[in-house]
């Protein structure tokens, strides 16, 4: 039973397919009112029926209070509540125990409990113990909020070397949240696998990469459920190098393509040739704060001040965090802050485009203008090297950063090896360009923007 929270607690139980789901929740204060009519309207929010990505069956979704309520009110005893499942058509899940559905941990389930499992529902936590397991993990401990090994006590699982998130914590759209805030009881970690696949980098990976370890997402292991899916289906074995190519293909197609780099270093013009080539949809950071405020950005800093203006596109930066597909142009500035470098990475790959500082123009950049480029530079190389899964030149550097350039090789493809962005296209749906060849992984789409920079020469 996945638990939640520390001061308040909270457990779900029942399946979808059950006679009941339901929650219990551990920790109210006594005397806190309970508005019947919000948590109704709350409720309808997620009724079936609503439209076709929705299931199709048709539940009341009516929440019955058993206990923790006495005249509307919280009486300081754990509140629990079920919603009955009326329509639950459980014979529609007959096949399963023969044929397991993809994305879902139905095979998993079926040798972790020999097949005695509810076919109609499982947990991932219990299927994930039991992969690690058979994998030959020498121990698996399962945390929870309650229990011997719970979130007080990490500090007795100090050796622990692989952490596995099997929990929604994160999950979209609550992405601010982490089943855990630090991983400082964990010195010995040398990697995170975190289930959720949207966001695509949950804060528990950004964890992870601050320490410079690797982390994957869940969207691989809906593939490989899928592939084994369609083995059992076919009835004949499909070679790795399929769903390798496919998770590859899903995950350039589905991320963001965040074009960072110095003021004037050409995003805009790049990024909005690139969104027209590759048929995505086009986003520029300061013109939707240009167009939200109604003034230009030299306006803004001038009447408002900087603050005010980073504020404005941190909230444009958070809008856009939660889309997929898009190109992105950034503000030179945008990454000054450290919550719109997590927001960046959500769903994003990231792409520096690296020009030399002597062809930066200053006109019309008001901290150009205010500070110089090469002080602005100084500053934001480290957060620009620290975020880039591909730093484009248009040219091999020669500048006198040598320090940077020695750390980094200076090479057009470099890449930080916890990344997975690189996919082949089987679609045909990047191919529509012709300044080179179809782009088929992101080695093909750094030369292009490469291609662009150079196409797009900037006018100090």
């Amino acid at each position: 039973m996945p638990y939640f929270g520390r001061n308040i607690r909270t457990a779900v139980f029942g399946q979808s397919h059950a006679a009941a789901i339901g929650v219990t929740i551990d920790g109210l204060p006594a005397g806190e009112a309970v508005d019947a009519v919000e948590l109704e309207a709350f409720m309808a929010r997620r009724a079936p029926e609503q439209n076709r990505m929705t299931t199709q069956r048709r539940e009341a979704d009516r929440p019955e209070i058993l206990c923790g309520i006495v005249d509307g009110r919280t009486c300081g005893a754990p509140l629990t509540s079920i919603i009955r499942n009326g329509d639950t058509r459980s014979k529609d899940y007959a096949a399963i125990a023969d044929l397991p559905r993809p994305s879902h941990a139905d095979w998993p389930a079926h040798v972790r409990y020999g097949g005695w499992q509810d076919v109609r529902g499982g947990g991932a936590s219990l299927t994930g113990c039991a992969v690690l397991r058979d994998l030959g993990a020498a121990s698996v401990t399962t945390i929870s909020r309650s229990g011997l090994d719970n979130y007080g006590n990490l500090d007795r699982h100090a050796d622990a070397q692989l952490i596995v998130n099997t929990t929604p914590v994160g999950m979209h759209p609550t992405c601010d949240a982490s089943p855990l805030e630090t991983l400082e009881a964990f010195p010995a970690l040398e990697s995170v696998l975190d289930i959720i696949y949207n966001p695509a980098c949950t804060e528990l990976m950004l964890l992870a990469r601050s320490r410079s370890l690797p982390t994957e997402n869940g969207l691989s292991m809906l593939v490989m459920q899928a592939q084994a899916a369609a083995e059992r289906f076919l009835g004949h074995a499909l070679p790795d190098a399929a769903a390798e190519d496919i998770l590859k293909d899903m995950t350039l197609q589905f991320s963001n393509l965040v074009l960072l780099g110095m003021p004037g270093s050409g995003k805009t013009k790049v990024a909005r040739r690139l969104a027209e080539l590759l048929h995505r949809p086009f986003v520029d950071v300061d013109e939707l704060i240009v167009r939200k405020v109604g003034r230009s950005i030299p306006d803004i800093f001038a009447r408002d001040g900087e603050a005010h203006f980073r504020d404005l596109e941190s909230k444009v930066i958070e809008g856009l965090s939660a889309g997929h597909g898009l190109v992105v142009a950034t503000g030179g500035g945008s990454v000054l802050r450290e919550r719109n470098c997590r927001l960046l990475q959500r769903n994003g790959l990231v792409l520096w485009l690296h020009r030399p500082l002597e062809e930066l123009p200053s006109a019309g950049r008001p901290v150009s203008l205010a500070r110089g480029v090469e002080a602005i530079f100084v500053e934001r190389e480290p957060i620009f090297r620290a975020l880039a899964h591909r730093i484009i030149t248009s040219r091999r550097l020669r500048t006198q950063f040598s320090r940077s350039s020695e750390k980094s090789r200076e090479t057009s493809d470099h890449q930080r090896p916890q990344h997975q962005f690189s996919g082949h296209s089987r679609t045909g749906h990047l191919r529509q360009h012709n300044l080179q060849g179809p782009v088929r992984n992101t080695r093909d789409l750094v030369r292009l923007c490469r291609r662009l920079m150079r196409a797009f020469p900037v006018q100090p």
